[in-house]
């Protein structure tokens, strides 16, 4: 597998969309993973332990925007991923917004 993509990327650099769409799904796997991790520390109330976990979860975050960016630049490019591919991608991207979704606190309820 191709070493993470760069923040700035264009589709003249031969990226192909197939590729790119391996590492966006392996991308989003580790962000789950880091998140998940997070959310047991807090849970845990491990709150010191959290803070080694910010750089990492920064460093993916900013890796898989920019693989999205790139997806869309060889997409406008001509460049097609095939149904199963794309529906993994959807899969993952389903499971990655219900693991973000349980990392985020619930707001704070002032009223009572």
């Amino acid at each position: 597998m191709r070493a993470a993509l760069p923040l700035a990327t264009n589709p003249a650099e031969g990226f192909h969309i197939a590729d790119v769409a391996a590492e966006l799904v392996d991308t989003m796997t580790k962000l789950m993973k880091l998140l998940g991790r997070e959310t047991a520390l807090v849970e845990a109330h491990k709150i010191d332990e959290i803070a080694p976990l910010q750089a990492e979860k920064t460093r993916l975050t900013r890796v898989y925007q920019a693989i999205l960016q790139t997806m869309r630049e060889l997409s406008q490019a001509g460049q097609k991923i095939e149904p199963g591919p794309m529906e993994h991608i959807f899969t993952q991207g389903r499971q990655l917004a219900e693991v973000v979704a349980d990392n985020d606190p619930p707001p704070l309820n002032w009223s009572t």
